[in-house]
């Protein structure tokens, strides 16, 4: 019996070299991952091609005609569908090469098994060469894809850092998408609100988002998507009963495919679609490119809700913050003037300890909401960035001076000592003296607070190039490293016990210093204390 031609042996024995080849493909470790239908299901198919192949170059070679490699062949899809799908399954490019190196040696393998020493008389030049254009067709289609994948992953993180609101990231994916796509020529993106998924932004179907259209999870077209998880292709999306949109209708879309967008913790958050007025399905590549866009895009978005809803909510706190402590100071200032009015005119008589005792008592906690509604309209204005300094050249000994003497008496009460340390010829400072005044008196009540009895607080200032460096060093209980990087931070709470940087005072130190072109610090050892220090310009020789 003549011996059968390689292409003739792997028709006959398709299902055995596809059994072995996946055998050793899951031994190899390469396709462990993969289901058997990711694995094999399009196999078959390629040793077709194989096959085909195999036997053109056998008639070119029984004519005596000469085929240079690669040359004249039409674009092959079975190999191409094998590029894609590895691709989409995160395969290196080594790996794809591998497979058909396996793919040889099983069929080699075999037809060995089946043909013993007469097999070494065949030729396997057909084989190999078939083999060859195979590899070169995935190859070629590996890198295109897998270049276009991460140009458009690029983009896509390129847009997301961009971005500053969601609505314009929307826009700007949407951009991303119908660029990399030339198929597209519709666009949307819908966003889950609760029970519904609303459109947010849209190109091709602009009146669905002046019309704000939304639809209920579970119904229509993009609900189903968002009910479900999973991917949804219509070919002919403007008669699909699914369809609820009348944009789309109107429109007479054809392909219409959708997404679901995913965040690992909150589950589905949003729908994506794209569309195509002329043709009735999109080419796998787009797809599957599609799908991974989208999955990329579904991290910033959920980042910048995220991110806007806080913004949002800050920005409602601190109007509220904002009107009380407004309408507070008034009321506030009325009452300490009643107090220094009561003292002057009550009679020598009427003054009895206990009055004294309850006056001043009112006076402190005045004095206290003062100070907080104070804090609070400057961390206000900071957060704005409408915090008002007057620069004019200062003395810095003078205003370390005024911080001291503001704090003597309090100092003595908890038995702590203050000092002086500035370095002589330092020069005019450009400041607004109020506001540094004001920093100073921040860090210099923390300190005495957070200082042990019989503990010395010192108050400092030296030159350091162009700036003046303020600091306040104590001998206190310290702060833990995780705590120092947020010190500063406005509300920050420590869980040292002392709960140093607990309120609003040296996120505020830090908005009046950086407000003067300056910067803040502290350095500290727990047992051993801290010193807090800011730096501020320097006046130019000139004033």
């Amino acid at each position: 019996m003549a011996m059968p031609s390689f292409a003739e042996f792997i028709r006959a024995n398709k299902a055995e070299i596809v059994d072995e080849w996946k055998r050793r493909s899951r031994e190899a470790g390469q396709a462990q991952k993969l289901e058997d239908v990711q694995l094999v299901d399009h196999i078959p198919f390629l040793l077709d091609r194989l096959a085909e192949l195999s036997d053109s170059f056998v008639e070119a070679e029984a004519k005596g005609v000469v085929v240079p490699e690669h040359a004249n062949e039409p674009r092959m899809p079975e190999p191409r569908e094998h590029a894609r799908q590895r691709v989409v399954e995160g395969f290196d490019l080594s790996d794809v090469v591998g497979e058909y190196a396996l793919l040889r040696e099983c069929i080699l393998d075999l037809w060995e098994k089946a043909h013993g020493e007469a097999s070494a008389r065949t030729s396997t030049r057909p084989l190999n060469r078939a083999l060859d254009h195979a590899v070169a067709e995935s190859v070629d289609h590996y890198v295109t894809l897998r270049n276009r994948a991460l140009r458009a992953m690029d983009d896509v993180a390129a847009a997301a850092f961009a971005c500053a609101s969601p609505d314009e990231l929307f826009k700007r994916l949407l951009q991303v998408f119908t660029e990399t796509m030339p198929a597209v020529q519709t666009c949307a993106i819908l966003i889950r609100d609760g029970d519904f998924v609303r459109v947010r932004a849209a190109v091709g179907l602009e009146e669905e988002l002046t019309r704000n259209f939304a639809m209920r999870v579970g119904e229509g077209f993009a609900g189903t998507i968002a009910a479900t998880g999973q991917p949804m292709l219509l070919r002919e999306a403007s008669t699909d009963p699914l369809v609820k949109s009348p944009v789309i209708r109107t429109r007479k879309i054809k392909a219409l495919y959708g997404v679901p967008m995913r965040h690992e913790l909150k589950g589905v958050i949003g729908v994506a679609h794209m569309g195509s007025l002329t043709a009735d399905d999109f080419s796998h590549e787009d797809k599957d490119l599609f799908q991974s866009m989208v999955s990329r895009a579904a991290l910033a978005i959920e980042y910048l809700l995220a991110r806007h809803a806080a913004e949002r909510a800050v920005a409602s706190r601190d109007d509220i913050l904002a009107v009380v402590s407004h309408d507070l100071r008034n009321p506030l200032s009325n009452v300490r003037v009643s107090i220094g009015l009561l003292r002057s005119i009550l009679a020598p008589a009427a003054r009895t300890e206990g009055v004294e005792k309850a006056l001043g008592s009112i006076d402190r906690a005045a004095t206290r909401m003062t100070r907080l509604v104070t804090d609070l309209l400057d961390i206000g204005a900071i957060e704005a960035r409408t915090l008002r300094v007057e620069i004019r050249p200062e003395v810095a000994a003078e205003i370390v001076k005024d911080a001291i003497d503001a704090h003597v008496e309090i100092a003595l009460e908890r038995g702590v000592k203050l000092s002086a340390e500035v370095a002589s010829g330092i020069p005019p400072l450009r400041v607004d003296r109020e506001r540094i005044s004001q920093a100073l008196t921040n860090l210099l009540s923390n300190a005495i607070k957070f200082s042990h009895p019989g503990g010395e607080v010192v108050v400092g200032c030296s030159v350091e190039g162009a700036y003046a460096r303020f600091f306040v060093r104590d001998a206190g209980t310290g702060i833990g490293e995780s705590e120092r990087r947020h010190v500063f931070d406005r509300y920050f709470q420590g869980q040292q016990s002392d709960k140093r940087g607990r309120g609003l005072g040296l996120a505020i130190v830090k908005g009046i210093v950086e407000a003067h072109g300056g910067s803040v610090g502290v350095a500290s050892e727990l047992g051993k204390g801290s010193t807090f220090w800011f730096r501020v310009p320097l006046a130019s020789p000139d004033g």
